[in-house]
């Protein structure tokens, strides 16, 4: 009788996910960054069912929606006020609290999947003033990754070597090692210094197989070249290949060399370099294994 005494006082709205519920409590967001909706019953509806939507605010008959990132601060008022908000919340049961929307907690977590991407946020009590969303849009790399800021962009990038017997592949080989980790595909270095970062984590990946002895170990990555000094990369967070320092220029390299590797070894080190595709090993030079751009596994 308790548990629903208290959902009368704040209201809950389920989904037809019995776990995700929209709070309603007395108080008014400080940010207006929202998407408008005329009807505040379908607001409702529309937030429960749109997994970015993290909270909306009554405005006489109609309603804000706010998606995750375009809110950060809610203020507490009162019921005089007649100002409205609802939270989105996972929770299973109607609690046995009088402290919504967080009902006794100082903070909670929540997440969603949108697009096959893990967000995670934090709603937090301000004292007795109000709540705040916590989201830094900061991306948590797999653990086999690390992570690289392009611009506005945040990327994991991942060194893959090429699994025993035949340590060395070609380029096609390096493609499809991406792809047998759920990679995106092939990336390359954005700027000559993220080049020789790669270049030091891929140093360090070759001394898990020391049995594999080559003068120069490389590896594949984006590029395909398409004429003599034109060369197209997959991978949209780079800048074109601006961030590629060639190790010999495009004009003095082999125009049948299609394909491009970065170099780990010597004088070659943090360098790329144009070669065929159907290149494995020759000599001194062994194409060790690929470096691939991967999911990340939470932004938060």
């Amino acid at each position: 009788m308790l548990s629903f005494t208290i959902c009368l006082l704040f209201l809950i709205f389920p989904s037809v996910e019995s776990n995700t519920k929209i709070v309603v409590v007395w108080g008014v967001p400080v940010e207006q960054s929202a998407v408008k909706v005329n009807d505040w019953n379908k607001c409702i509806t529309q937030c429960l069912n749109d997994v970015k939507c993290v909270l909306i605010q009554k405005t006489g008959t109609s309603c804000n929606l706010f998606h995750l990132g375009s809110v950060k601060t809610v203020r507490k008022t009162g019921k005089e006020s007649g100002q409205k908000v609802g939270f989105k919340r996972t929770i299973d049961n109607c609690p046995n609290s009088i402290d919504p929307p967080l009902f006794g907690k100082s903070s909670v977590s929540q997440t969603f999947v949108y697009n096959g991407d893990n967000y995670k946020y934090n709603i937090t009590k301000i004292g007795t003033t109000g709540w705040s969303f916590g989201f830094s849009n900061t991306i948590q790399c797999p653990d086999d990754s690390f992570l690289s800021v392009r611009n506005k962009n945040q990327v994991c990038i991942s060194v893959q070597l090429f699994p025993g017997p035949n340590f060395c592949k070609m380029q096609a080989d390096g493609i499809k090692l991406c792809q047998s980790i759920g990679a995106i595909g092939l990336t390359g270095p954005y700027t000559y210094p993220e080049g020789n970062i790669i270049a030091n984590h891929a140093a360090n990946k070759l001394k898990e197989t020391t049995s594999v002895k080559y003068k120069y170990q490389n590896f594949w990555i984006d590029g395909d070249r398409t004429g003599k000094t034109t060369v197209k990369v997959s991978d949209p967070t780079l800048n074109g290949v601006e961030g590629y320092d060639w190790q010999t220029s495009l004009t003095k390299v082999n125009g049948a060399y299609s394909c491009v590797y970065l170099g780990t070894s010597r004088d070659f080190f943090g360098k790329t370099y144009a070669y065929e595709c159907s290149a494995d090993k020759a000599g001194g030079f062994c194409m060790r294994g690929a470096i691939c751009r991967t999911k990340p596994v939470t932004y938060y």
